[in-house]
């Protein structure tokens, strides 16, 4: 009898089998360590050999899409910022099936590291965020259309805008093109009808209309 995701586990022997068919080169995992618990991935370190080379690799295995979470949508943000250049573990293979473990999972490389609490490691955290806010999604690899994501476009009149600087500044009464996307977007779209009012938050991008080639302005 051939095993169902209920009885599939996450071993050595399945990640083994899986990788050396993925990387297209032998891979031997010798042994797997669970690490702390997150909340929405179960975590292994694979002690690994891979084209005969020793080395450490991360299994992330989803947990029944507990908080929502969904590898369809974090695997392709994560290639995305690693060929950006951003600091993020390279992902080595996805498998989006759940047939090899019983639920879905990718491998990734392992990153050595600290962790640490002071003022130098704050600052390191505060200038990746700044970084991080500075890509343009579509940019680093088209993460607007990603796993068939949805986008809602809308047109905001009739709105106040305003301006926090310690205290709410209003500037009166702006027009908009509002663009939303991913999972907000499917929310959105199931939420709202035409004129209801809503509270945004986000910031202002230019971009060039891929249609007309004219610079335009909207509201992310």
């Amino acid at each position: 009898m051939s095993d169902t995701p209920d009885t599939l586990a996450p071993t050595p022997e399945r990640f083994a089998a899986y990788l050396t068919e993925a990387m297209n080169q032998t891979v031997l995992v010798n042994a797997q360590r669970r690490v702390a618990m997150g909340q929405s991935r179960a975590m292994y370190l694979l002690d690994a050999v891979v084209g005969g080379v020793a080395q450490t690799l991360v299994a992330r295995v989803e947990q029944s899409g507990l908080l929502g979470s969904d590898s369809t949508l974090e695997v392709p943000v994560m290639q995305a910022l690693f060929r950006a250049g951003y600091p993020v573990a390279e992902i080595l293979a996805y498998e989006p099936t759940g047939s090899v473990v019983g639920q879905p999972f990718f491998v990734m490389a392992f990153v050595e590291g600290i962790s640490k609490e002071d003022l130098s490691t704050l600052d390191d955290y505060v200038r990746l965020l700044h970084q991080l806010h500075q890509y343009d999604p579509d940019a680093i690899g088209g993460l607007g259309t990603f796993g068939g994501a949805t986008r809602l476009d809308a047109v905001v009149i009739g709105s106040h805008g305003g301006v926090f600087d310690g205290r709410f500044t209003n500037t009166g009464r702006t027009y908009h093109d509002l663009a939303i996307r991913y999972k907000a977007a499917e929310a959105a779209m199931e939420m709202f009808k035409k004129g209801d009012d809503f509270i945004a938050t986000g910031q202002f991008k230019k971009f060039t209309d891929r249609v007309t080639g004219e610079e335009r302005e909207e509201f992310r």
